[in-house]
């Protein structure tokens, strides 16, 4: 969604190579959609994170392998 709608439409990146333009990047860091994404970003890395050690430690005993696979990824 942000590459194919918010990107174009609010931040000016219609092309590959506008994300090599200096100025169109610094304008697009102080912009609050570029600023919703990132803490998108890091609200979903963090979810996935809980999400892990939750499954690791509800599976611990019963499919140790299993821990191991959600504690490795």
């Amino acid at each position: 969604m942000n590459g194919a709608w918010i990107e174009p439409r609010y931040l000016g990146f219609g092309r590959y190579a506008d994300y090599a333009d200096l100025a169109k990047l610094q304008a697009a860091s102080r912009a609050w959609p570029w600023l919703w994404s990132g803490i998108g970003h890091v609200a979903g890395g963090f979810a996935v994170v809980i999400l892990g050690l939750v499954t690791s430690s509800r599976y611990q005993k019963r499919l140790p392998e299993a821990a191991l696979v959600a504690s490795r990824a």
